[in-house]
């Protein structure tokens, strides 16, 4: 950790760095404004950004984050204040199972929580050195960065097998590019970022080769609020969740166990909680989560028993798309249109936002 603060701190200074500061990671941290559009603070990346392709990207990000903001992030944050889903005394853990790299919406609907659990498919990827880039490569690099982004801003939500072949390239190599972008559009600053993965103890440990390690190769990445001294800690895990792949191997099941009474979010997850081989994660999220908060694509609405939870539903629900025909819950549709909350919701959420439709369950562990 000191040599890493001594290399960034010689990096910057040879740059020509304004004063280093000792509470966040400036190269991360510029780094990640100079990908999210984000005007830079040092000479270095100040130059950078007069390049002539970086305006269409600056463009791009300003305009992207705005409508995003407006059309669902702000309502979506005022709907979830008045129905006190989001409260301060949330300070654990969100635990946001098949995330991709969107700890964008866990941020938002678990604002307080000083740790994040994610996990999925996608590669964990580091972030770019823009130094041994040249023009094209950085052009080339803003530009799949944008095209990363192209579902969410649409639909809000990421495609599993569309982040698959977008994160294939040499440069934009993994979720930590995104993840960067929206930690950053959302006021936080880099501590630092290491790689690892989870001993027999369930412990992150990190690794020498700034990669994952082991069946559960993870990243951890520390935050931290300008002006403000907590940390908090994200971790990513990139790895196969079906039982028959971890029922064998502890170590994930541990570290979640260790954050018990945690938030679980669920949002477009292909309805990987009700299949009947995700039994372990499912397991998971009902013996743990002190709240589950998710759209239809979560944990199925019957598994959520009223003796243990009290459960809140709002929106619309009516089908499935397509390809995913298979994850329709009559039970859970007969329930909405009975709570008394059968309305649109006033934000598009998960795949049925598409066509008109969208839903959130709210579950709350009762006291005994």
């Amino acid at each position: 950790m000191i040599m890493r603060l001594l290399n960034t701190t010689l990096f910057l200074l040879l740059l020509g760095n304004t004063t280093f500061s000792q509470e966040h990671d400036t190269l991360l941290t510029e780094t990640a404004r100079y990908i999210a559009g984000i005007p830079c603070e040092t000479e270095y990346f100040k130059t950078l950004q007069q390049k002539s392709f970086y305006k269409a990207h600056s463009d791009f990000c300003a305009k992207s984050w705005e409508e995003l903001s407006d059309s669902t992030l702000n309502p979506m944050v005022k709907w979830a204040t008045e129905k006190n889903i989001i409260e301060t005394c949330d300070t654990n853990t969100c635990f946001y199972p098949f995330s991709g790299p969107d700890i964008l919406f866990a941020v938002q609907f678990f604002p307080y929580c000083s740790n994040y659990i994610m996990m999925g498919l996608e590669r964990l990827g580091t972030m770019p050195d823009l130094k041994k880039l040249n023009e094209q490569q950085l052009s080339d690099y803003l530009g799949a960065l944008r095209q990363s982004q192209r579902y969410l801003l649409k639909s809000g939500y990421f495609v599993t097998s569309h982040m698959s072949q977008d994160f294939s390239k040499s440069t934009l190599n993994g979720n930590i590019h995104l993840m960067a972008y929206f930690l950053i559009r959302t006021g936080f600053l880099f501590r630092k970022i290491e790689y690892g993965g989870l001993d027999s103890r369930g412990d992150f440990f990190t690794s020498k080769n700034n990669q994952g390690s082991g069946y559960f190769q993870g990243m951890r990445i520390e935050v931290v609020r300008k002006n403000e001294m907590l940390t908090k800690t994200v971790h990513y895990f990139s790895f196969d969740a079906a039982d028959y792949k971890i029922s064998a191997k502890s170590e994930f099941k541990l570290f979640v166990e260790k954050k018990k009474g945690f938030c679980t979010y669920i949002k477009s997850a292909s309805y990987i909680p009700a299949h009947k081989n995700f039994s372990v994660v499912r397991n998971l999220i009902l013996q743990h989560s002190d709240k589950i908060l998710q759209d239809d694509t979560g944990v199925p609405y019957k598994n959520i028993v009223p003796e243990q939870f009290e459960i809140n539903l709002w929106g619309t629900y009516t089908k499935t798309i397509k390809d995913l025909s298979w994850g329709y819950d009559p039970e859970l549709r007969k329930a909405l249109e009975a709570s008394g909350n059968n309305a649109p919701l006033p934000f598009k959420i998960s795949y049925n936002g598409n066509y008109g439709e969208g839903m959130m369950l709210y579950a709350k562990r009762k006291k005994n």
